[in-house]
């Protein structure tokens, strides 16, 4: 499905239907590079960067909205947002949590961006 003239895949989280990004572009990879290679980055005198999988999770909130397209609860669009994540039972948290760490993961290894 297409949205913002993005191609979208549909997943259902309870009773909603969110619309995740299916192909990436820059902006993406961007997002996600910083985020992954903050200031505080650790880095060896040869140049390898220490990834962090806690810093991409513990920013899922930011990145939620870089994916996430659009939201549909019952007739209604909403606009993705951290008080949308707020208000989500756990499981379904941890479903998008899920869901955005593979997008991330695409991202970063270049598979679709």
């Amino acid at each position: 499905m297409e949205i913002k003239g993005r191609e979208c895949e549909e997943v259902k989280i309870g009773e909603d239907k969110l619309y995740f990004l299916s192909s990436f572009k820059g902006k993406e990879y961007r997002k996600i590079m910083e985020i992954q290679f903050g200031e505080d980055t650790k880095m060896s005198a040869k140049g390898e960067v220490e990834f962090n999988a806690g810093r991409l999770i513990a920013r899922v909130p930011d990145l939620f909205p870089v994916f996430c397209l659009d939201i549909v609860k019952g007739e209604e669009h909403v606009a993705p947002s951290v008080e949308y994540l707020d208000n989500l039972e756990v499981e379904h948290y941890v479903k998008i949590q899920g869901i955005l760490t593979d997008k991330m993961a695409e991202v970063a290894n270049s598979k679709k961006a």
